[in-house]
């Protein structure tokens, strides 16, 4: 909060500094994951939007600006309307695929696509289906359960140690039933130290995750 409260003081008399107003978005995503109840989370998530977006617009090269417009982004596509989710899944499609075609060993740019992909392939397919005909984009229409694999094993290889990449791994390897993997993802991720603001949560989850998969009689 602090960090924000300093960030935004500077943007005030600075309001084109793209260093503050992408380190603002962090610190706003940082916010969302930490905040209790997705009110709150939502309002810190779109408050990053509008830093980076406003980045993006002064300088849409920058690597750093980009990743976090597509964090924040992320975040409130998970939970938004069907139309407001087309139009965010279409924008971080096109921002990762900029960040790949800059660096094609961007572990976070992998990770993120590997998260739309998997997003969009867990709806039913009657969902699917009208969302790829009433809202159709390349997001919507490109996805699928071989690149969610690809792009989450690329972002692991990539960027061993982010536990965040291991459990979004591993919910993509148990969709596709393979719950040996995605067990050895999940143990590598509870074994990880905490890094960053949503390590804990990402933790929890795998420990989660595992309970269940082993009371179900996996080994």
């Amino acid at each position: 909060m602090e960090a924000l409260r300093l960030l935004e003081g500077t943007l005030a008399n600075k309001p084109t500094d793209v260093e503050a107003l992408w380190r603002a978005a962090r610190a706003s995503v940082a916010l969302g994951l930490l905040a209790p109840g997705w009110t709150l989370e939502s309002g810190w998530y779109r408050r990053g939007i509008a830093h980076s977006d406003k980045a993006l617009r002064l300088d849409s090269a920058h690597v750093e600006v980009k990743r976090w417009a597509v964090a924040a982004k992320g975040q409130i596509a998970l939970g938004a309307a069907p139309r407001e989710t087309a139009r965010l899944a279409q924008e971080i499609w096109d921002l990762t695929h900029a960040l790949l075609e800059q660096d094609p060993d961007d572990g976070f740019a992998h990770y993120a696509l590997g998260m739309l992909h998997y997003e969009v392939m867990k709806m039913s397919r009657f969902k699917r289906f009208l969302a790829r005909t009433f809202l159709g984009n390349q997001a919507l229409s490109q996805a699928s359960w071989e690149k969610a694999v690809y792009h989450h094993e690329r972002a692991v290889s990539i960027e061993p140690e982010a536990i965040a990449f291991r459990v979004g791994y591993a919910e993509t390897l148990m969709r596709r039933d393979r719950v040996p993997g995605a067990m050895e993802q999940l143990r590598r991720a509870t074994s990880l130290p905490l890094f960053h603001p949503g390590d804990p949560d990402y933790t929890g989850l795998a420990h989660r995750y595992l309970n269940e998969l082993t009371a179900d009689g996996n080994g």
